[in-house]
């Protein structure tokens, strides 16, 4: 990643187009949920040959959020995918906290992936209402910098719809266009007797999206400050943003690894030569 490039996007909010610029923190889960739902959509007739044939179908889809002539905003959604996929697995361990992070922000933020690593075949809502909870807490702080609070938010509502979108590829919707990249559409059929306790793989392919949201967030302020005139954009729709170009490829990246393999191992009879593989 060319850290020139990322200043200069965050610093210049028409780097990105239309309804874009007016994005809430709270509502970059829904966009990464539409990057999904457009990356099914895509793959309802025509599966990627490779992770590489991937990366490139949600790099095109993360450059629809830029203006067609900004050729640094549409290198961000290359440069991102390609940074993403070939880092290890983003995890709530790995995120890298600067010693002026905002504890109560950090802590609500762990919270938030301890609740969905309870995640099982039955208790979506009740992660989902904890996650909600927990970021209603994380808005209602008192005396933290806006642009950590936006990072935060953005991450913990990535978090949360993350969190349904996986939970319902696999275990929900027995439609979903995404089990077709996995292969194993007829085999998809979770049963009681099968699955017992949280399922590791949904977790942490939706976890690592929330993670990357928010190490990367912290990144960006640490490039640029929170003090400068630079942050007054930073905290912005445009930082909201900016975590979506990374959340999402580190989802898929995870999808790829943990997604695949986890459920040969979760269900009985599964081999994970039965599965699609993305080399």
């Amino acid at each position: 990643m060319r850290l020139a490039v990322l200043v200069s996007l965050v610093a210049t909010a028409s780097a990105f187009s239309g309804d874009v610029r007016r994005l809430k923190p709270e509502e970059a889960g829904l966009v990464h949920n539409d990057v999904f739902a457009k990356l099914a959509e895509k793959y309802s007739e025509n599966l990627p040959r490779s992770k590489t044939d991937m990366m490139m179908d949600i790099s095109q889809i993360l450059e629809g959020f830029c203006d067609e002539a900004d050729t640094s905003c549409r290198n961000l959604a290359y440069e991102a995918t390609l940074k993403q996929f070939s880092a290890d697995v983003s995890e709530f361990k790995d995120v890298e906290y600067p010693g002026h992070f905002h504890s109560g922000l950090k802590d609500s933020f762990n919270e938030i992936g301890e609740a969905m690593r309870q995640i099982d075949h039955d208790n979506l809502d009740d992660i989902t209402d904890t996650i909600e909870e927990i970021t209603a807490q994380m808005r209602d702080m008192e005396d933290v910098d806006a642009a950590q609070r936006t990072v935060a938010l953005s991450a913990a509502s990535i978090a949360l719809e993350s969190t349904k979108l996986w939970h319902n590829v696999f275990v929900g919707d027995e439609s979903h266009h995404l089990r077709k990249l996995q292969g194993i559409s007829d085999i998809m059929d979770f049963t009681d007797a099968q699955v017992f306790g949280p399922l590791e793989f949904i977790w942490k392919v939706a976890g690592a999206d929330a993670a990357a949201a928010m190490n990367n967030g912290i990144n960006i302020l640490e490039a640029i400050g929170t003090n400068t005139a630079d942050a007054i954009f930073a905290f912005g729709p445009v930082l909201v943003i900016s975590l979506i170009y990374f959340a999402v490829p580190a989802s898929a990246a995870a999808f790829a690894t943990f997604g695949l393999a986890g459920l040969a191992i979760a269900i009985p009879g599964i081999q994970e030569s039965d599965i699609l593989p993305l080399p």
